[in-house]
C-alpha cells in the first residue's frame, strides 16, 4: 500500500487551500452542500485570523445591522455550516438550505483574505469577485466593488450564468 506523505500547513495555508478549493468546486456546479461546508470551513479560520488584525467581515462586524436582530441573524447565518459540520447531533433534524448563501461567504471569505495577506489576492478569488460582482448588481459599496474588481481581467470574463466558462476562464488564463 503506498502512504501519502503528510504535509505541514498552517491555518491560513489551510483556509487558501480550502477557498481555491471551494471556488472550483462551485464552478463545476459540484455538490452545494460539500461547497458550503469548504467555503464555510474557510470563512471561519479566516475570520479568526483576521480578529487580531481588525479584519472586517461582511457577514459577521456590518454596522448597518440592529442590534435587537443581531442574534437571529447571526444564528441564520451560522445554521446550515453548522448543520452540515454538527448534523449527528440530531439526526432527525432538516434543514431548508439555500445555497446561493455561499456565495456571499465565499465573497467574505475573499475579502477577508485579500485584508490578512495586503498583497495582490490570488488568482482564482479575482476570478470569483468578477463573477460575485456580475451576479449580484448592486450588492456591494461602490468602494467595496472597487476593491474586487481587476481592471485586466474584467474585460475577458464570460457571462455569469455559464458556469462552463467560467471554469474554462479560470484554467486557462492562471
Amino acid at each position: 500500500m503506498k502512504t501519502t506523505p503528510s504535509q505541514i500547513i498552517n491555518s491560513f495555508e489551510a483556509a487558501e487551500r480550502q477557498l481555491k478549493e471551494t471556488i472550483y468546486l462551485m464552478f463545476e456546479k459540484r455538490d452545494p452542500v460539500i461547497i458550503h461546508t469548504l467555503a464555510y470551513a474557510a470563512h471561519e479560520i479566516l475570520y479568526q485570523l483576521g480578529n487580531p488584525h481588525n479584519a472586517t467581515s461582511m457577514i459577521w462586524n456590518s454596522v448597518a445591522l440592529k442590534s435587537q436582530w443581531k442574534k437571529e441573524y447571526s444564528d441564520a447565518m451560522r445554521e446550515a455550516g453548522n448543520f452540515f459540520k454538527h448534523a449527528g447531533r440530531n439526526p432527525k433534524k432538516k434543514l431548508e438550505f439555500k445555497a446561493q448563501l455561499t456565495h456571499f461567504f465565499i465573497c467574505d471569505a475573499v475579502r477577508l483574505y485579500a485584508q490578512l495577506t495586503k498583497s495582490n489576492l490570488f488568482f482564482e478569488g479575482k476570478v470569483f469577485n468578477m463573477w460575485f460582482i456580475l451576479t449580484y448588481p448592486g450588492t456591494l459599496e461602490e468602494e467595496a466593488l472597487i476593491e474586487l474588481v481587476d481592471k485586466k481581467i474584467g474585460p475577458l470574463v464570460p457571462n455569469p450564468s455559464d458556469f462552463n466558462a467560467w471554469l474554462s476562464f479560470l484554467k486557462n488564463h492562471k
